[in-house]
């Protein structure tokens, strides 16, 4: 946590500044104008950020448990490392989020919508599990960048041997029209009552799960896949009248 003294967690400024700030160029880098040219500027995922609007960890992950915890985000824009963010029922102080390199929503009763996230563009990998009342996501389409997305399901190789328990509220999924790269793996599982896929990424996707989605019919989920026409795998099982029985990991290809 936060307060273990074990932990490395370096928050690059004794106090956050405004989110806003004018975007220049530089060399090898995107950058923004300080509106104090004296505070220092900080590279984080490719973007030169003022220094306090980063936080930096090498905490795989750095669990914000609670909103005392998820304060931490206040103001910052990029984070370089691994952050879950648990038992909250809202996401205020992350509003100014932009880049992260991996973002866990995980294990979060009463939150209801990830709206306050609007002003993410690129993450890592994204993992949202557990969450028994998120009705929608609508809150990730602005994302531009995301190497692997988990809703639902989280057996990718990252994160070897733990399993999704779904979002058992969630209806439909974001639209994802923004993303401009490949996305290399993208799973959809064990969400009760999703009955919506949206409209499928027009991106490469390299790896695809749609699995043990109680409400969502065969049909659906096979002519979405179709659509997508992943590049080296693809698992679609266990869904609504499904002939194929239920999925069961582990379902990492080779």
């Amino acid at each position: 946590m936060i307060e273990n003294a074990t932990t490395t967690l370096r928050l690059v400024a004794t106090s956050n500044s405004s989110a806003s700030s004018t975007d220049a160029s530089s060399t090898g880098a995107e950058s923004d104008t300080a509106e104090s040219t004296s505070e220092p500027m900080l590279e984080c995922r490719g973007k030169l950020y003022p220094a306090s609007q980063v936080l930096e960890t090498d905490v795989f992950p750095l669990e914000l448990n609670g909103p005392a915890e998820l304060a931490t985000l206040e103001g910052i824009r990029c984070v370089s490392g691994a952050i879950d963010i648990r038992n909250v029922t809202d996401l205020a102080p992350a509003r100014f989020l932009e880049r992260v390199y991996r973002l866990g929503i995980v294990d979060n009763p009463g939150l209801r919508h990830v709206d306050d996230l609007r002003a993410l563009r690129s993450v890592g990998s994204i993992r949202v599990d557990n969450n028994p009342d998120l009705e929608n996501l609508d809150g990730l389409e602005g994302l531009e960048v995301a190497e692997a997305i988990s809703i639902g399901f989280a057996d990718f190789s990252i994160d070897v041997g733990t399993r999704a328990h779904g979002n058992d509220a969630l209806r439909r999924l974001p639209a994802f029209a923004n993303l401009a790269a490949p996305v290399l793996d993208l799973a959809v599982g064990d969400n009760e009552v999703l009955v919506d896929l949206g409209s499928p990424p027009t991106v490469v996707v390299r790896n695809l799960w749609i699995m043990n989605n109680e409400s969502l019919p065969f049909s659906s989920a096979r002519s979405w896949a179709d659509e997508v026409q992943p590049l080296d795998f693809e698992l679609v099982c266990g869904n609504l009248d499904d002939p194929t029985p239920l999925c069961e990991p582990p379902l990492i290809p080779d």
